[in-house]
């Protein structure tokens, strides 16, 4: 499903998460923030269609972090497209293959950790790529990289500059329209995760979108109350 967020930003529902795709309508181009599982590459070239591109026109992949369900088609996406993928630096080990993309938070990283490894590797079939490293500041293409650490190391928001719109991956997350935090298991750092939404909160984006549920219109109070929350 193809959701319009904004005249150039729109929302391809991927099951449970959520890419989006940034148009550049003078220059006949897009940008693709987040690329879903392994199996979702061919329903991402779908939406690229259905706005009438052809898979050149992709300018950039950016990742908002290193997790399968947001890098997982990355590889197939590059090798179709040419275009490069993004990421920061300290979740980019994760998508190049040479450190895992899932680890767990704590404990459960000791006796789950093999088995979500086996999982991304051998059932979901994820092929680690190449990645261009970036770190808080970077800013290219039409958007700004902020660091949003806490779910995973390198977890970062892309603001586009134009619209002020705030692509924010899990630094929170709004299924149903019910803003709360992003899965336990996977999150890292819980307190750095909510020093990470007041980072959001304080950007006072016209919408922020999601890796998961629906986007936000003027979502600054609700995620200070989200960081507040216990």
């Amino acid at each position: 499903m193809l959701d319009r967020v904004t005249d150039d930003i729109f929302r391809i529902v991927l099951g449970r998460t959520n890419a989006y795709l940034v148009l550049d309508r003078p220059d006949r181009s897009a940008v693709l923030v987040d690329t879903g599982l392994p199996v979702h590459g061919r329903r991402v070239l779908d939406a690229l269609a259905r706005l009438e591109l052809a898979p050149e026109r992709l300018r950039a992949i950016l990742l908002t972090h290193r997790h399968l369900d947001h890098c997982g088609s990355a590889a197939a996406l590059h090798r179709r497209s040419g275009a490069p993928v993004v990421a920061h630096e300290a979740d980019a080990p994760g998508v190049q293959g040479t450190e895992r993309s899932s680890p767990l938070r704590g404990v459960l990283d000791w006796t789950l950790g093999p088995l979500v490894a086996l999982l991304d590797r051998r059932i979901l079939r994820f092929e680690p790529c190449e990645v261009l490293p970036v770190r808080q500041g970077w800013a290219d293409l039409g958007f700004r990289l902020v660091h949003l650490p806490g779910h995973t190391p390198g977890s970062s928001g892309f603001v586009h500059t134009r619209s002020g719109v705030v692509l924010c991956g899990d630094a929170a997350v709004n299924p149903g329209g019910q803003l709360g935090q992003p899965s336990r298991p996977f999150t890292l750092d819980p307190r750095s995760a909510r020093r990470s939404q007041l980072v959001l909160a304080e950007l006072d984006a016209p919408v922020y979108c999601f890796g998961h549920g629906t986007p936000l219109l003027r979502g600054g109070p609700a995620l200070r109350r989200l960081a507040a929350a216990d």
